[in-house]
């Protein structure tokens, strides 16, 4: 009998050593390696656009951040992270004078710029293991009343990449005063909230956001 449960109890611990290595470590190792491959990438395409983005890994700290207080589970806060270096890599296709014009861009050139969202989401959709993110690649400049129903971590991305790019150059007010305007049109109302609480919340950070892009 002593035997039996002896089977039995060493059994229960390698199941749950493997549930424990499959469900838990294996995806935090992975994910670990997929956003150190691409935070390389996410720097390299802000660089390209002589810092307009907004700083990569900032970005995503704060998107993670800003997942947590809608309770977002494991695996969509760590798709939401991906996002952020995933978002803007369309700009590849974007030719380099159109993409760092100074001031209004003809028509022609502003649907060329338009067109990043779709060639990012199509060349993730090519990455094996990250095709689940193409949809928030391809949503993040999408205004909230045009799809209010998609998952939260669309509009989080979607606010935090007007946030961290309007922040390169404009004052933290003016900021936040253009979140809160457009709350409930351009941004979910919730999220453009939690946006400005986690601006105001480092006052700091604009400040850092603009000599990273002063320093490209």
């Amino acid at each position: 009998m002593n035997s039996f449960w002896l089977i039995i109890l060493v059994s229960a611990v390698s199941m749950a050593g493997l549930g424990y290595y499959a469900w838990y470590y294996l995806p935090a190792r992975i994910h670990h390696w997929h956003r150190q491959s691409l935070r390389s990438f996410a720097r390299a395409i802000d660089l390209r656009a002589q810092g307009r983005l907004g700083p990569p890994e900032t970005m995503a700290k704060a998107a993670v951040e800003i997942g947590k207080k809608f309770r977002l589970s494991a695996r969509r806060l760590r798709r939401l992270e991906l996002a952020v270096y995933l978002r803007d890599i369309g700009m590849v296709g974007v030719p380099y004078a159109v993409l760092n014009r100074e001031g209004r861009r003809a028509m022609i050139e502003q649907i060329t710029y338009n067109r990043h969202v779709e060639v990012g989401a199509a060349i993730v959709e090519q990455i094996p293991g990250l095709r689940e993110i193409a949809p928030l690649v391809r949503d993040h400049h999408s205004s909230y009343v045009s799809q209010p129903n998609r998952p939260i971590e669309h509009h989080v991305l979607m606010a935090l990449s007007d946030a961290y790019e309007m922040a390169g150059t404009l004052p933290m007010e003016q900021v936040i005063d253009h979140l809160k305007a457009h709350a409930g049109d351009l941004y979910h109302p919730q999220v453009a909230e939690a946006v400005i609480g986690h601006l105001q919340s480092q006052p700091s950070l604009m400040k850092t956001i603009m000599e990273q892009a002063a320093a490209l």
